[in-house]
């Protein structure tokens, strides 16, 4: 069993078709989704591989499987889009950083990712570790489950 944690919000539908950026996208937007796609993604594609590599082992006959078994694997996601929540603390940050993320146009932008990474101020931390205690209690039953021994 592989329990996985991510840190990338799942858009609705909704909310993926609204742009993040009206026009060109700033500098923080093209750094966040590079940072997605070199730290996150690869999450997701990690995922989808496991559930490629699952269909294959159960639809292989049982004498041909060399001890090979499907692997459970449970996706965690925070409830709230962290890039969003990281620009509501962005004041917060020393004066020559923040210098910084206005260069680079965070206030362009609906969600910061690459803020969201770097942001290591007590109250962002602390409404974090609140965050995933109620997300976790709210999956409180799926992940218990999950991790029951049968």
């Amino acid at each position: 069993r592989i329990l996985c944690i991510s840190n990338q919000y799942r858009r609705s539908r909704s909310e993926a078709a609204e742009p993040a950026v009206n026009g060109y996208p700033p500098t923080a937007q093209i750094i966040g989704l590079m940072m997605n796609s070199i730290f996150i993604d690869a999450l997701d594609k990690d995922a989808i591989t496991l559930e490629r590599i699952n269909r294959l082992v159960k639809e292989l006959p049982a004498h041909k499987r060399n001890d090979m078994r499907p692997v459970e694997l449970l996706q965690l996601r925070p409830s709230v889009d962290l890039g969003r929540l990281a620009h509501e603390y962005e004041e917060e940050i020393p004066n020559a950083f923040q210098f910084l993320t206005t260069g680079l146009g965070t206030g362009e932008t609906e969600s910061p990712d690459w803020l969201s990474v770097l942001l290591f101020e007590p109250t962002y931390i602390d409404r974090l570790l609140d965050i995933g205690y109620h997300d976790a209690r709210h999956q409180h039953d799926r992940i218990a489950q999950f991790l029951e021994v049968g």
